[in-house]
């Protein structure tokens, strides 16, 4: 049973370690980053923009941000890429909610009931050494998720920002949207229309047009601006 708690220790460690690299490679400062693609943007440099998440090209935020950025001239487009970037890294969230650090908090102890019960409290001579390690590591891994949670939260925030500053700067105003979450299955649906939509415009000559393409969305779009079953 003294086995199983050295390998419990050892698990935590790595668990510590990969946390540690997913922290560093995938997080950035948010706040210093979106300033910067806020600048870029309000000055119209929108390709200076894109090369600064190229920049970052595994960070949870700069990805999504470029998502926004590489769509920035097709204006009816920028709603259903806001969603599909706000649905990603929601799904990326290690503590989605309360439930998340609940789910901790009743590891964090079994583990230390567990530990005791094994080491009989304190009798096995390093027992001391693997319930510091154990509380250590856990300690930090909470930090990391903390961590890592505030990056993507700050994440959605400024999406949201980056969605308005698009739009201003090509003088539209959002339609009115349902005060709710949409779910991965209507965000799917929506991309599915939104691509038969820009197929369809694609495939029509200018010169048979009645309107330009912002404008046709505009019409077949519903009061929430989402593009309805063409």
């Amino acid at each position: 049973m003294i086995v199983l708690a050295w390998l419990l220790m050892v698990v935590n460690v790595l668990i510590v370690v990969i946390s540690l690299g997913i922290s560093y490679r995938r997080c950035i400062n948010t706040d210093g980053f979106f300033g910067l693609i806020q600048k870029l943007v309000m000055a119209n440099n929108i390709d200076r923009a894109i090369k600064l998440c190229n920049y970052k090209p595994k960070t949870f935020v700069a990805n999504m941000i470029k998502h926004l950025l590489v769509h920035a001239n097709r204006v009816h487009e920028i709603d259903l890429c806001c969603e599909e970037a706000q649905m990603t890294l929601k799904a990326l969230n290690p503590l989605k909610d309360t439930l998340g650090w609940s789910g901790l908090l009743v590891a964090f102890f079994t583990q230390l009931i567990f530990l005791a019960n094994v080491t009989n409290l304190f009798s096995y001579k390093y027992s001391w050494i693997i319930f510091v390690v154990t509380i250590l590591s856990n300690v930090v891994s909470m930090y990391i998720y903390r961590k890592i949670k505030h990056n993507i939260d700050s994440g959605l925030i400024y999406i949201i920002q980056l969605r308005n500053l698009l739009l201003a700067r090509r003088h539209m105003v959002l339609k009115h949207r349902q005060p709710r979450m949409m779910t991965a299955e209507e965000v799917k649906e929506w991309r599915a229309r939104m691509d038969a939509f820009t197929k369809e415009m694609a495939e029509t000559p200018k010169t048979q047009r009645a309107h330009s393409v912002e404008e046709e969305y505009r019409r077949r779009a519903d009061d929430d601006g989402v593009l309805p079953e063409l």
